[in-house]
């Protein structure tokens, strides 16, 4: 699996495309202030350790803990813009020496970047050997707002935190969050087996064919004669669909192929393949990905000009949310949100409405379409940064540390 680490790479990954601030409209003090005690339960805070606490905004957390602090954050924040431990900087690239720090702290941050797997991957990179991560993240049941890029589930982390071997000591579950207390894992362990499709897999495909049949027909596309890429295929089960009955130039990739026709190919990799396809067909695929953003970005990569990506989720349940294989989740918003990020045009998010779940009517798929615009393609990202900010930026020292006091209690 290809992870974009190199600062270089990954800005020179971010030119394709002009991203925008993104606004967060929380109020954060209450689930700080519980990472910040779950901090002090881990009894891993002490003065002789250096800790990195991420996506910083204020910087307050440096009033309540004993360690050394040290921040990062798109923004200089009431305690933050005078210290010389601070460091502005885009936090998928996080700009230290391996094995720096004793503890990396992050609060409420990784929902709002884009690829939350590379972010992961950066913190275990700079954490010490005996080092430990305290996450604490929002999860379902939690509102869901425009500046998070992913919803969250349990499994979700889980998942990602396997896959970077980092083993959980501790986990405490609250009402809309859970916090994470991990370290890294030393000796090897089992790969997790992660599959591409749930065993509904035939009734989402039917489902998304005809809603496949549908656009085209509404936006009187001759596919005749079209190349179409068809991801996670498994084991061709489109062939019939793409060949045979609306005689396109079918191709497919998977991860675990179980036929001769389909291509072995990650989909956050497609390096290989040439920028041509009139279509990439993808069905309940990007939610089994460790790191969708990436995956879209190749995805577009393919596509001619001009050229669709058609794409189904499976809706937004308690059902699909708990499936033991889907790294994440999406509702129409999030997956709307990213397509807009990466410039497609004409992108039209919708409730599927041929079902795919057997009998369940209350159980849909996610719709999602957008055109690859040459013009919009052009634009360059000028700053070379992730930008996210949050109203946390815009509270005064004053009044966090007031709050802070009543919520945790004054340290002095």
């Amino acid at each position: 699996m290809k992870i974009l680490m190199d600062k270089n790479k990954w800005y020179e990954y971010l030119s394709k495309y002009s991203l925008e601030p993104c606004n967060a409209d929380v109020s954060y003090k209450n689930h700080l202030s519980n990472a910040i005690e779950f901090l002090k339960d881990c009894k891993v805070d002490k003065k002789e350790l250096k800790l990195l606490d991420v996506g910083c905004g204020s910087g307050i957390v440096m009033k309540y803990i004993k360690s050394e602090w040290f921040g990062i954050d798109m923004n200089a924040g009431e305690y933050t813009k005078n210290n010389t431990n601070f460091t502005k900087e885009d936090i998928h690239v996080l700009p230290y020496e391996d094995k720096t720090f004793d503890i990396v702290f992050c609060c409420h941050t990784l929902e709002h970047v884009l690829s939350p797997f590379i972010c992961l991957s950066e913190m275990k990179r700079i954490l010490k050997d005996d080092g430990s991560i305290i996450l604490s993240i929002p999860i379902l049941p939690h509102f869901v707002i425009e500046s998070h890029f992913y919803i969250l589930t349990h499994k979700s982390w889980r998942h990602m935190l396997d896959i970077l071997k980092l083993k959980i000591i501790n986990i405490e579950n609250l009402s809309h969050t859970i916090n994470i207390h991990c370290k890294k894992l030393l000796k090897p362990e089992p790969e997790p087996v992660l599959t591409q499709h749930s065993t509904e897999a035939s009734n989402h495909l039917e489902a998304t064919r005809r809603e496949f049949l549908d656009f085209t027909k509404r936006k009187s596309i001759d596919v005749k004669g079209m190349k179409v890429l068809d991801v996670g295929c498994r084991s061709g089960l489109n062939i019939p669909f793409f060949k045979w009955q609306l005689k396109m130039k079918w191709a497919g990739i998977d991860t675990n192929p179980e036929d001769r026709y389909t291509q072995k190919m990650d989909m956050t990799n497609l390096s290989a393949l040439d920028d041509n396809y009139d279509f990439v067909f993808a069905c309940h695929t990007l939610e089994h990905c460790i790191n969708p953003y990436q995956a879209l970005g190749e995805l577009k990569e393919i596509l001619k000009d001009g050229g669709w990506l058609f794409l189904s989720l499976p809706c937004l349940c308690d059902f699909h949310t708990d499936e033991i294989d889907h790294i994440f989740c999406f509702n129409e918003m999030q997956i709307k949100k990213l397509f807009t990020y990466f410039r497609f045009k004409d992108i039209e998010c919708y409730k599927g409405k041929h079902g795919g779940y057997g009998d369940d009517k209350d159980l849909y798929n996610i719709i999602c379409v957008g055109r690859k615009d040459i013009e919009t393609n052009k634009i360059i990202y000028e700053n070379e940064k992730v930008m996210y900010e949050t109203e946390t930026d815009k509270l005064t020292g004053d009044t966090l540390e007031k709050d802070f006091n009543l919520i945790i209690g004054d340290t002095n």
